[in-house]
């Protein structure tokens, strides 16, 4: 179909599309990959998860697309228009690190809601140095238990905002407070 508002697609495939696209001098990521089974798509999310901390930029998971654009229109959309039926994120699991606690501050926002923060032992977690992490709210970070000295394990929330998940009390120094 011809380019423009309710226009088809140019191609019949999506990967037919990419190569026009490069071809036409557009940046393109040499890192898509053209897919024949499930069995080939699973296998390239799991190498691509398998990558994601030497890629040099921070990645939370792969699109999984169906070639024919054909279909497109056929399996239409959810969510009021914004999720297409022919493509799907798979997110990988946030990765985790144990560290110390070494204290909590308590941090109060622009309109006066106080949250505490946890002053860990500098960690390295998907990419980068981890020092501090969020506890959202004084009832959660009562409700983990939390001792001066802990061993906590942290995840990147998204891949993004550091979170403390839970205490390893088992792993508590004798005389945390």
């Amino acid at each position: 179909g011809e380019a423009g508002a309710g226009a088809g697609p140019l191609h019949a495939s999506h990967w037919s599309t990419l190569q026009w696209l490069e071809a036409a001098g557009f940046a393109v990521s040499p890192d898509n990959r053209l897919c024949c089974s499930a069995e080939e798509a699973v296998a390239a999310a799991e190498e691509w998860m398998s990558r994601r901390d030497s890629l040099g930029y921070d990645v939370d998971g792969v699109v999984l697309k169906l070639d024919a654009t054909a279909l497109y229109s056929l399996l239409g959309t959810a969510g009021g228009g914004s999720d297409p039926r022919w493509a799907v994120a798979w997110k990988f699991p946030a990765g985790e690190a144990v560290t110390r606690l070494q204290g909590v501050e308590l941090s109060v926002g622009r309109t006066g809601q106080v949250t505490p923060i946890a002053l860990l032992s500098p960690v390295q977690l998907g990419g980068v140095v981890i020092r501090r992490a969020s506890l959202h709210n004084i009832g959660l970070a009562e409700g983990l238990g939390l001792h001066e000295g802990d061993a906590v394990v942290v995840r990147r929330s998204g891949d993004v905002i550091p979170q403390v998940m839970r205490a390893l009390p088992e792993l508590r120094p004798p005389g945390a407070r």
